[in-house]
């Protein structure tokens, strides 16, 4: 049964599951599938427009945390993006 049927907090490690993540956010951006409402989350959209990532879809973190996309990575999570 997996993990998120029955803990309200589930523990993600982003070492595993973090390219994943991102290719999902990409995907359902992608399919226009996301809305996000520039008055609300202004914040979350300029750390979207300024990320960077590698080939292997790891996000550069040297110069920003990227703290919002991330909580954007983990709320999107366990959505199926089909």
């Amino acid at each position: 049964m997996p993990l998120y049927l029955y803990m309200k907090i589930v523990p993600v490690n982003f070492a595993e599951r973090g390219k994943i993540m991102l290719a999902k956010v990409v995907k359902l951006l992608d399919m226009n599938k996301v809305a996000i409402s520039p008055d609300l989350f202004p914040e979350l959209l300029t750390e979207m427009r300024i990320a960077t990532a590698d080939e292997d879809l790891r996000l550069d973190k040297k110069e920003y945390s990227m703290d919002l996309l991330d909580s954007l990575r983990l709320a999107f999570e366990f959505i199926d993006n089909r």
